[in-house]
């Protein structure tokens, strides 16, 4: 396959954006679509392998895996490994978990599927999940076990076949990926069924690119035109478009389509192409991937150490710190181990993956099983003593003594957000006065009521708390914490936009009185 050095200039247009909408400079506003450029140039470049080598009569399944070991996993797993003692430093229990679950889920290729999942309000913001960006990767490396397969069974058929199936697919895909946009938003950014179409653009491209000598004939004029119309779609979904539009849908045709424009018609002879084939623009495409895999980490933990908002000028140097990692990694990992033969040979390579890979789901699964190392920093953990005064064990106040043994002063009453609140109040600095907790998830510190009108578990508690709570002439003050529009309004939160939070809606009702309307409830 010959070379194209705008291939790689097209690399740096769709990597810089993606940095610096992750920095969250406005001006790159749909930056995110770069991410649906580089699937177009998958589905390209790769097609376009699949294709001289079946023509030569020398694809084989096995290579082409070993390529895409070579190409993917060296720098991926130095970026994951590189990720854990920051991860283990930095990060609060519920991040480590999160973070011990992706690591189990990239290995596998399956982290678009996590994240897909991973929708609801309780869910960790995604700018403090270190490995979030390997969704991408995730997509691509599906389609890369099943495209192969698809080839060596219908490449009998002939292209005119091939292609009308691939066709069929496609709009299958997009149509899907359309109803999808405003159904299951999470599930449609992430999953490979609604992504599909952008790679078999590039597909089509490879087609056409293959049988150029007999289906198109040189025309200067034609390609400057559709090469700068090209460019244009892609700008303009990268300056225009914004984290409201439906994505995945038909707005993704503007940079996909634009993209296919520049890699069809773009050559070293049109404005374009030149400018793609600058040595800093090329040199930024080389790099590319490296770059992507290490800027969202870099970002994550920034954003996990600092107390405030990252400004403009860090966020610049921590985009500086990227491409110096980037291109150390590509120089001495990416490069040499991409080259076959060697001490590097095929058996090492798939050895060292299948090990490695291993090693990074077992790291994972640890942190997952041990619920992100709980015990690792006090801030983030339950002080001693703390579950004495939970749900099912206040019995008396005489077993909810303070860590040091001290009689309490300060109560802290109410369900899973007093909990949450007490961390605050059990620190170093707030433990003078003694704070104990009586909380109990889902029950409101309210008497008289619950979730189904009749007693249950939370009336009989809070009588109990109340009760406690009278006697204890040490407590001088009371606290209460609640998730209180919960009740108010009965049912999850759901932001219209993929937030939705998971569990069943659920309502309180006063102690015989179930069949109250709902005004009367709320009253």
């Amino acid at each position: 396959m010959i070379y194209r050095r705008e291939i790689d200039g097209l690399r740096a247009i769709a990597v810089l954006p993606v940095l610096f909408f992750h920095a969250g400079f406005e001006l790159f506003s749909g930056g995110f679509v770069g991410v649906d450029v580089f699937f177009v140039i998958s589905g390209y470049l790769i097609t376009s392998i699949i294709i001289k080598e079946q023509r030569e009569e020398r694809f084989t399944l096995l290579n082409f895996y070993e390529r895409r070991a070579r190409r993917i996993l060296p720098a991926l797993f130095l970026v994951l490994i590189s990720c854990m003692p920051f991860a283990w430093l930095w990060m609060a229990p519920e991040q480590l978990r999160d973070f011990g679950q992706s690591l189990i889920a990239t290995p596998l290729f399956l982290s678009n599927v996590l994240f897909g999942s991973e929708v609801g309000y309780f869910a960790a913001p995604v700018e403090l999940k270190p490995l979030l960006h390997t969704w991408s990767l995730s997509v691509e490396e599906q389609y890369y076990a099943l495209f192969p397969l698809f080839i060596l069974m219908t490449w009998r058929l002939g292209q005119v076949w091939i292609i009308s199936i691939l066709a069929l697919i496609f709009f299958s895909s997009l149509a899907l990926a359309q109803w999808a946009a405003s159904h299951y938003p999470a599930e449609n950014f992430y999953l490979l069924p609604t992504r599909l179409w952008e790679l078999l653009i590039g597909v089509f491209a490879a087609f056409y690119l293959a049988n150029k000598n007999t289906v198109r004939k040189i025309d200067h004029w034609k390609d400057e035109l559709f090469s700068a119309f090209g460019a244009t779609m892609v700008l303009y979904a990268i300056f225009s478009f914004d984290e409201g539009v439906p994505f995945p849908s038909v707005f993704a045709l503007l940079p996909t389509v634009g993209s296919v424009l520049l890699i069809v018609f773009c050559t070293p002879n049109t404005a374009i192409g030149r400018f793609l084939s600058l040595r800093p623009v090329v040199g930024v495409g080389l790099i590319s991937y490296s770059l992507y895999l290490w800027h969202q980490p870099i970002f994550a933990f920034a954003r996990i150490k600092s107390i405030e908002a990252i400004s403009p000028a860090t966020y610049f140097a921590l985009i500086a710190v990227s491409f110096v990692l980037a291109y150390a990694s590509w120089s001495f990992v990416e490069r040499p181990l991409r080259r076959r033969g060697g001490f590097f040979n095929a058996r090492l390579v798939a050895m060292g993956a299948v090990v490695i890979s291993v090693s990074l789901i077992a790291v994972g699964s640890i942190i997952n099983v041990n619920n992100g190392f709980d015990g690792r920093h006090p801030d983030f953990s339950k002080s001693p003593g703390i579950d004495a005064c939970n749900l099912d064990d206040a019995v008396s106040l005489a077993g909810c003594k303070t860590p040091d043994g001290r009689q309490p002063e300060i109560a802290i009453v109410g369900d899973s957000h007093a909990f949450a609140l007490s961390k605050h109040f059990l620190s170093d600095g707030a433990e003078d006065e003694g704070v104990i907790l009586l909380s109990g998830p889902g029950c409101y510190p309210v008497r008289g009521v619950s979730l189904s009108g009749s007693e249950d578990r939370c009336s009989q508690y809070n009588d109990r708390r109340f009760e406690l709570l009278k006697k204890a002439d040490e407590i001088r003050k009371i606290i209460i914490s609640a998730r209180w529009s919960f009740q108010l309004i009965g049912e999850r939160f759901d932001n219209q936009e993929g937030g939705v939070e998971l569990g069943s809606d659920r309502k309180i009702y006063p102690v015989g009185g179930a069949d109250l309307s709902d005004p009367d409830r709320v009253e």
